[in-house]
């Protein structure tokens, strides 16, 4: 051999299913922590309860975190696993992902307080304080989930 060369290993192809088990993690964290929600909600009420809080937090804000939230796990788990399979992926992309439904839960949180606000300024003094008590409870319930 000549000197300052040397022997190179064979280069191996990179495994599918590594990347493809990786990918399903956020999927898998997803259904489990809905499944453990779904437990803490049974003990504390019952489904009863539990939807009671989504009607509370409103059919736009809750259409806005469940799609921003399906998105968000998909979009990590395909960025897993591209990153699984050798393809260079900005850390940027899954971190702005995981960090869309929160963003999401922020607009729900200003949509309630919209409401809030329009019924101090807007209503009528007999029906302010419960229109002020719907707009809190959205916002507080987008943020909750």
């Amino acid at each position: 051999m000549e000197r300052g060369h040397t022997k190179s290993e064979p280069a191996t192809a990179p495994s599918r299913v590594i990347p493809a088990v990786a990918a399903t993690l956020p999927i898998l964290f997803s259904m489990f922590s809905c499944g453990l929600y779904g437990l803490g909600a049974g003990a504390m009420g019952g489904v009863a309860r539990l939807a009671d809080h989504v009607t509370e937090m409103g059919s736009l804000s809750l259409l806005l975190i469940g799609g921003s939230s399906a998105a968000a796990m998909i979009g990590v788990a395909v960025a897993v696993f591209l990153a699984g399979r050798g393809v260079r992926v900005p850390a940027a992309l899954p971190l702005g992902l995981a960090a869309l439904p929160w963003v999401s839960g922020l607009v729900g949180a200003r949509l309630g307080m919209g409401r809030a606000w329009d019924a101090v300024e807007y209503a009528e003094p007999e029906i302010r304080a419960p229109m002020m008590a719907r707009g809190i409870a959205e916002a507080s319930h987008a943020r909750v989930f």
